[in-house]
């Protein structure tokens, strides 16, 4: 009767095991469920103290950038002479040429270059006041489910839970193999 006990004893473990590892796992998640507000905010200051409207506004003012969207410019003041401009004020037809076009956006062009950036940075400044980065990231991750969380990695913590067995299969085994040999 010893004996058949004793061989038990890596099964006994194995389910201690999975069952340790299972409560572990819920109360991972349940502890994670009441601290969710916390850990929000702080990951919402970590993310905000490594965010730089610096690096942004370096990125976008940059010569690369500019060049990308002065074609856009370019073809709306095109628009805006050729088409808009002359409905607003008929009397200008008369004096617009495409020379006179053509010189006017070269104008336009090279004030736009030199101005993009200035307009860029300057949002830029009023966003970085108007945009509170670390709420709206605290915000994020308040509205998640913890629940769809735990449904979503529930094949991984299957295997944690595995693994838990296994450790409580093989412990079990030590435990026979010491006991045979004392």
């Amino acid at each position: 009767m010893t004996n058949t006990l004793l061989y038990l004893l890596p099964i006994i473990s194995a389910f201690t095991g999975w069952l340790i590892s299972r409560l572990g796992i819920s109360l991972f998640f349940k502890r994670l469920q009441a601290q969710q507000k916390t850990l929000a905010m702080q990951a919402g200051s970590y993310v905000a103290a490594g965010f730089s409207f610096d690096e942004i506004a370096a990125k976008l003012t940059s010569k690369e950038a500019i060049e990308k969207i002065l074609p856009v410019a370019e073809e709306h003041i095109d628009h805006f002479l050729r088409v808009k401009l002359p409905a607003a004020m008929p009397m200008l037809t008369m004096f617009i040429s495409d020379k006179l076009v053509a010189d006017m956006k070269a104008i336009f062009m090279a004030e736009l270059k030199e101005l993009f950036p200035t307009i860029i940075n300057q949002y830029l400044s009023n966003a970085t006041s108007a945009i509170a980065i670390d709420k709206i990231v605290a915000n994020r991750l308040e509205a998640i489910d913890i629940n769809k969380v735990k449904y979503a990695l529930r094949s991984e913590l299957n295997k944690i839970a595995f693994f838990g067995a296994l450790i409580g299969f093989v412990t079990g085994g030590i435990q026979i193999f010491l006991t045979r040999i004392a």
